[in-house]
């Protein structure tokens, strides 16, 4: 059996919750904030070259890119959360359940595992 990795005060148990919640959207903004930088930068390229519009080498080099760029911020935000939940313990010490990356935010937030419904 894994032992529980938050606190055991209660007030100490709601900040440890309140900071797992804080991590995770600190995750996604900053992959927000990657996604949306990446996206301005390929619009700006877009711009530049423009004026080539029948060179369909430079659209195909443009839209491998932004996907390179989507796909990275996804990745980036994935990865944070995993390491996040790894890092807090977000695992059910009564069936041994490890949420999906789908599943973490809404774990941290309701406290519960979604397997067998036990405090985490």
């Amino acid at each position: 059996m894994a032992a529980k990795h938050t606190p055991a005060e209660p007030g100490a148990r709601d900040l440890y919750w309140g900071a797992t919640q804080a991590e995770l959207k600190s995750a996604r903004r900053i992959g927000d904030l990657l996604i949306l930088a990446g996206v301005g930068l390929l619009l700006a390229a877009l711009l530049i070259v423009r004026g080539s519009a029948d060179d369909l080498r430079i659209w195909l080099v443009v839209e491998s890119l932004v996907f390179t760029v989507i796909v990275a911020g996804v990745w980036f935000v994935t990865a944070r959360r995993r390491r996040i939940a790894a890092a807090r313990g977000l695992f059910c010490s009564a069936c041994s359940y490890t949420p999906h990356d789908t599943e973490i935010e809404d774990i941290a937030a309701d406290r519960r595992c979604p397997r067998c419904a036990a405090d985490l």
